[in-house]
């Protein structure tokens, strides 16, 4: 989060109120946590695949690290005569804040369970993914938006 952050500069990138804040928490989020327009949930990868956060539990501590990611990027990146950044940053740590840049966050790169699982040749192991068109293997990736793994070990030999 820290190196996204850095590579964004949100002081310079972002007005300063919760619907781009809330825009910039789903930005560094979305490789690995998307907003699910099919469910009430989010669905977040978990370095295998992806599955559902049944009571946006990893949401919430992804939104509770952003705010502490975000005042420590700004204790080291930003003026500290800036008292309207310091003072919008640090409101950001309350619940309520938090909550509201969460609703504002859920349409922000959503995803449906239409988009996952898309590709019927890609085999989901428990170390790697096989393509099973190429036969090719490679390490697992949110990209592949698979939602599924087999309980077996690919081994090439």
């Amino acid at each position: 989060m820290e190196e996204k952050l850095l590579l964004i500069q949100p002081e310079k990138t972002y007005e300063l109120n919760e619907r781009d804040y809330a825009h910039l928490f789903a930005t560094v989020v979305h490789s690995y946590l998307r907003p699910n327009v099919s469910k009430k949930f989010w669905k977040y990868y978990d370095g295998l695949r992806w599955v559902d956060d049944e009571g946006n539990i990893k949401l919430k501590q992804q939104m509770k690290l952003f705010s502490i990611e975000l005042y420590k990027y700004a204790c080291s990146n930003v003026s500290p005569n800036d008292e309207d950044y310091f003072e919008f940053i640090l409101d950001m740590t309350a619940r309520t804040k938090r909550n509201t840049l969460i609703k504002d966050a859920s349409d922000v790169y959503p995803v449906s369970n239409d988009d996952f699982d898309k590709n019927p040749y890609l085999f989901n192991c428990q170390n790697v993914t096989i393509d099973l068109q190429t036969g090719k293997a490679h390490l697992h990736t949110p990209d592949d938006m698979i939602t599924q793994v087999a309980n077996v070990y690919y081994d090439p030999s």
